[in-house]
């Protein structure tokens, strides 16, 4: 396999990323057994790929990855398998991409397995396994592309749906809605599926646009744009608000979808008025620099920020969780080196949460109340 096959093969993934972990204080390690492979769960990040080089293959078995996700309580996991077989056709067009993708409980029983015939991205896994959201990647070396598909997957591994050229999927708790974006006819639309009534709707949007977030019940979805603001749409895929001053960044949205988090800002998710900011009455006078903001996964509406606090030859990075009030529960600082382009937070349930910061790497912290 040469040095410029690898490199297009590498392109299929959409980024590999490193955990670092910074443990405040944290349990001992859990160990997932997933096949002949054991995985430590906390090695895996939210919403993100664990990449594991097979030391026992060789080239010559085509293994191109293995990526292990989770579901966001830790209750199943799938391990996809992404390799590459001459096929017909000459060149790059002579490697056919495939997958195999596994789906194990906590115990590491087998529930299905599925072969697919392009590689395995990114997976969405409902906690009870009754939903495995599947995003697949293809080369397009015509183009110098990779397109992404959607499949959706029942508890036995059926398709259930499926579609193609998208973009970002956002799946809400229990992952029965799922929001993406796709462009038709040169124009960028939001769906929303409702797997529990089999529904769909869509929305034509911005061009320049992304998701933000999906409320937790998945009756709200947050659009941003660098160039047109913010909307925020209902399931049905209908405008509630639209705010053309808030630029960029990234929104999360609480589990019942009534409050937007902007920043340090908070919002009336029903009509888009500013309640207060976090920034100004919990901060005083110190200096922050914004980093991203949350509503922290089973945390009911907790809210977790990060910043950079005090001034430039003295500054610290701060983590603080507040209620919905804006009330300080937590507040906790670290100094290690690392800008976060956005960030994800899970109540593990025992009085300990997990915090995962996004870049090219990831950085996981965990922290006891």
């Amino acid at each position: 396999m040469t040095n410029l096959m690898r490199f297009f093969k590498m392109k299929v993934i959409i980024q590999l990323f490193i955990v670092f972990c910074f443990s405040i204080t944290d349990s001992l390690a859990q160990v997932v057994k997933l096949g002949n492979l054991d995985v430590n769960v906390n090695e895996i990040p939210l919403n993100r790929p664990l990449h594991i080089k097979d030391l026992s293959a060789s080239e010559k078995d085509g293994i191109e990855n293995i990526a292990v996700f989770k579901s966001d309580n830790k209750k199943y996991f799938t391990k996809a398998i992404n390799s590459y077989e001459a096929g017909e056709g000459v060149g790059y067009d002579n490697f056919d991409e495939k997958s195999l993708l596994e789906l194990y409980d906590i115990e590491g029983n087998l529930v299905w397995k599925k072969e697919l015939d392009k590689f395995v991205s990114y997976c969405k896994i409902s906690d009870d396994g009754k939903f495995c959201h599947v995003i697949l990647s293809e080369t397009d070396h015509m183009e110098m592309d990779v397109i992404q598909f959607l499949l959706s997957l029942d508890e036995s591994g059926n398709k259930i749906h499926y579609e193609e050229r998208v973009g970002q999927v956002y799946p809400n708790a229990d992952k029965s809605i799922i929001y993406y974006l796709k462009i038709i006819d040169n124009n960028r639309y939001l769906t929303c599926k409702d797997f529990n009534t089999n529904g769909s709707w869509k929305q034509q949007v911005c061009d320049n646009c992304s998701i933000g977030a999906v409320s937790g019940r998945g009756n709200n979805v947050s659009i941003c744009s660098s160039t047109s603001g913010i909307y925020s749409f209902n399931r049905n895929c209908e405008l509630i608000w639209r705010d053309t001053s808030l630029i960029g960044g990234q929104a999360s949205l609480s589990p019942e979808g009534d409050y937007l988090l902007k920043g340090f800002d908070l919002y009336n998710n029903n009509n888009g008025e500013l309640l207060f900011s976090l920034k100004e009455s919990i901060f005083n006078a110190n200096r922050v620099d914004y980093i991203d903001g949350c509503f922290v996964k089973n945390g009911g509406n907790k809210i977790v920020v990060v910043g950079w606090c005090g001034s430039r030859q003295n500054r610290i990075k701060t983590i603080s969780i507040f209620e919905i009030n804006g009330t300080l529960i937590r507040n906790l600082s670290f100094d290690e080196k690392f800008k976060a382009f956005f960030i994800d937070c899970v109540d593990n349930g025992n009085s300990t949460f997990d915090l995962y910061l996004y870049n090219k790497f990831i950085k996981r912290i965990h922290y006891k109340e």
